[in-house]
């Protein structure tokens, strides 16, 4: 029995869209960063969902219209200091790509490292998958004929 392609087109295909959120999280913040524009938003909303021992600082803000049209309130989880100024000036600066509002980064914005972890598990994960199909496809190969043998 012989490994097929199709389980390593499968493997591939899985590497991919494990990978993809990653890749496509990293490539807009960088595009962010690179090409994005300075503006202040408007803070709609400050709360901290979170507890004593373990705060969590969010607050919610809107863009300029020229940016977006919707006026859509954008959530962002942000540090203390960041929370605090916000609260008191009811604005907070905003780096964001022109034509894509959800393309922003909120200064002092938290960023987790969870979705990298969950990539990094899952990738080794399907590493160990595409070595056990290397190892039975050899094995398979090395393994003599049973025709010939009487």
């Amino acid at each position: 029995m012989r490994v097929s392609r199709s389980s390593w087109a499968l493997i591939a295909v899985m590497v991919v869209l494990v990978n993809m959120p990653l890749v496509d999280s990293t490539w807009t913040r960088a595009s962010v960063e690179r090409n994005g524009v300075d503006v202040v938003a408007e803070v709609t909303e400050t709360r901290n969902p979170g507890t004593v021992d373990e705060p969590s600082w969010w607050l919610a803000y809107r863009l300029p219209a020229e940016l977006d049209s919707e006026q859509q309130a954008w959530p962002a989880e942000v540090d203390a200091s960041a929370y605090d100024k916000a609260a008191e000036t009811g604005t907070v600066p905003v780096r964001v790509l022109e034509g894509k509002p959800e393309a922003a980064i909120v200064e002092g914005q938290v960023s987790h490292r969870s979705g990298l972890y969950i990539t990094l598990v899952l990738d080794a994960l399907l590493l160990a998958l595409f070595w056990l199909l290397w190892r039975r496809s050899r094995a398979i190969r090395e393994t003599p004929d049973d025709e010939g043998l009487t």
